[in-house]
């Protein structure tokens, strides 16, 4: 695979992570009799939508009251023949997105 198909792939898997994780603080900020989290991340879900595009697949791998992860894999492989693979952990304040392989 060359390589920048799979650097365009990485960066497009980045960039919906960002998307899910601005959904994800969007839940958590509005109140919970309105249909959000009301300051917690419990009880979150990626809309259907955004759990399988032509980019990858985003699935939740942990969740507590103020944090949440989510693993996005994308369609491409590396260098070693394995499908991209990222991390997004989400709190309150900030998001941290992390190369997985």
């Amino acid at each position: 695979m060359p390589e920048s198909a799979v650097q365009a792939s990485r960066d497009a898997v980045i960039v919906e992570l960002q998307t899910i994780a601005a959904d994800a603080r969007t839940y958590y900020r509005k109140p919970a009799n309105i249909g959000g989290g009301g300051r917690v991340f419990t009880g979150y879900s990626i809309p259907q939508r955004l759990r399988t595009t032509a980019n990858g697949t985003y699935t939740i791998t942990s969740t507590a009251a103020q944090s949440i992860q989510i693993r996005g894999e994308g369609k491409e492989r590396n260098e070693s023949n394995q499908l991209i693979r990222h991390r997004a952990t989400i709190t309150p304040t900030s998001v941290t997105i992390t190369r997985l392989r």
